[in-house]
């Protein structure tokens, strides 16, 4: 040991010694005012109390061994730490503020790694692995910057209200309409929504193909506390084969009873129903009507909710159908270019078979020709004016069948690959009815339909009142002028086929209606001109 530090060990002691004694002296000082005029016996938190520690002070140029020099300065605490400061929702990017939660997520990229509320954590450990010997070679934690900067166009503002964005949304798809109905393929319109006004520029893409969906793109701006935000959306047109039934007049005679329904379900007029003890219609996707809904002869109580799972929409738009489903000449004119087409002169059945050909068999002659379905490009294979078509198979390609007359169903009509595979698409489409034949034609049992079918006139199915008791399974989509009844003959199923939420059967029919398809809700700051 250092002879200077020797001594300085000796008057340390006495220090100490010193200290001691000072405290055994005004003890009872600090009991009899201190303790009791701070409160600290009934819960009051104290003052932080400040301690300031030297070390003694050496020679110049000495130090003693072993002993680090240290000088800190250390508030203690009270017993309860101050709050943080209140994070307001205007300080935060729009898309961290969940509206349902209140949660809230970083929206700036890069910052990812080291969230700030996790800091103190992350230290606090890396000094306990470290140690008090080691302290100059902790790491320093080190966030990864983004690798794209953010830029004032990136940073994102706030939301519509829920009310205001109904409204842009109602207004876009009546603007759409009316850009559907001009030659034009973009327009630029403003709008007020009480003290705030939109502008939206609209852009159609029509569809580049018979089989494509038509889509709108929409550039939407208005202005927010001075600045000018914009969002960005896309709109899709409607095909009749987005509905999993339409029906625009309803036959007053005919009741959903033993129906099953998976998908949208849509009628221009009102929905007539009934129930009883064992059995009601289940409609398991959304309804919409432009009238309302009626019962009829129901024994027994259910409620609306087991019946309208999917939700009910009474008084919404009619959605017209056209007059001319296929608008295709019997010399092919008015096809979409690289497809084939296939004309049908007189009374015809057509048989699919599942190596992708077909069998054109006429009725009056007997005469049976044989072609096949093309791999790469769709069909359609469309009837003269008067001409009724006859099918059944299982098909293996794109094709759509087409009458002005009527098409009637003779048996199972299905996908080679099964429902829902990409291999195979069918369209039945007539200005007047699609039928289902007699029992004595189709069988007596179950009959099986895998396609989008429209009926302009009515869909039929013949002496639904014969004995049997079998199911009408539709995997596709139903669309009608009107519908008979099917019972005691079918009970029916029907299912949406997702893949025509994308696609569409070769020239299948589109209605007049635009809904949103793809929409973040997200506003960003407008680029300066």
């Amino acid at each position: 040991m250092h002879p200077d530090a020797q001594g300085l060990a000796a008057q340390d002691r006495w220090i100490t010694w010193a200290v001691l004694v000072s405290l055994l002296l005004h003890t009872p000082l600090f009991l009899s005012s201190g303790i009791w005029r701070r409160g600290l016996l009934d819960g009051t938190a104290a003052p932080p109390l400040l301690v300031h520690i030297e070390p003694s002070e050496l020679p110049e140029n000495t130090q003693a061994e072993g002993v680090p020099v240290v000088v800190e300065e250390h508030a203690i605490p009270p017993d309860e730490a101050a709050p943080s400061p209140a994070i307001e929702p205007g300080d935060l990017p729009l898309e961290t503020i969940n509206e349902d939660t209140g949660d809230t997520e970083s929206s700036l990229e890069g910052w990812d790694a080291v969230r700030p509320d996790d800091l103190p954590g992350q230290l606090d450990s890396m000094l306990a692995e470290a140690g008090p010997d080691s302290l100059e070679q902790i790491p320093r934690p080190e966030l990864e910057p983004s690798s794209e900067p953010v830029t004032p166009a990136d940073v994102l503002g706030a939301t519509v209200a829920p009310e205001e964005e109904a409204f842009l949304t109602r207004q876009l798809a009546r603007e759409a309409r009316e850009l559907l109905d001009s030659s034009v393929l973009q327009s630029h319109l403003t709008f007020d929504d009480h003290d705030r006004r939109f502008a939206a520029v609209l852009t159609r893409q029509p569809a580049v193909d018979g089989t494509a969906i038509e889509h709108v793109a929409v550039l939407v701006t208005t202005e927010r506390r001075g600045e000018t935000m914009q969002t960005s959306m896309q709109m899709k047109r409607l095909t009749f084969s987005h509905f999993t039934q339409l029906v625009d007049r309803w036959d007053d005679s005919v009741l959903l009873h033993d129906d099953e329904i998976a998908g949208r379900f849509h009628s221009n007029s009102e929905i007539h129903l009934t129930y009883d003890h064992k059995v009601a219609p289940r409609l398991l996707g959304k309804v919409t009507t432009a009238r309302g809904i009626l019962f009829n002869d129901q024994k027994g109580w259910r409620p609306r909710r087991e019946i309208f799972s999917g939700g009910l929409e009474t008084r919404s738009g009619r959605i017209r159908l056209p007059d001319i489903a296929l608008p295709v000449s019997e010399e092919g004119e008015g096809a979409p270019p690289d497809s084939d087409v296939h004309l049908v002169r007189g009374d015809t059945l057509i048989v699919f078979h599942a190596n992708g050909d077909y069998d054109c068999v006429a009725l009056a002659s007997r005469a049976e020709t044989r072609q096949p379905l093309s791999r790469d490009r769709p069909t359609y294979i469309i009837g003269a004016p008067g001409t009724e078509l006859r099918v059944r198979g299982v098909v293996n390609g794109n094709v759509t069948v087409y009458s002005p007359e009527r098409i009637v169903v003779q048996d199972d009509l299905t996908y080679a690959d099964g429902p829902g595979e990409d291999a195979a698409y069918l369209g039945l489409v007539s200005d007047g009815n699609v039928e289902i034949d007699r029992a004595e034609v189709t069988g007596a049992g179950d009959l099986v339909i895998h396609a989008a079918v429209y009926a302009r006139k009515r869909f039929i199915v013949r002496n639904a009142g014969g004995p049997g008791r079998a199911t009408l399974y539709i995997y596709g989509s139903l669309t009608a002028g009107s519908l008979s009844r099917t019972e005691p003959r079918y009970a029916t199923r029907i299912e949406f086929d997702p893949r025509f939420e994308r696609t569409r059967p070769p020239g299948f029919p589109q209605t007049d209606r635009y809904e949103i398809e793809t929409w973040d809700g997200r506003w960003k700051v407008a680029e300066a001109p």
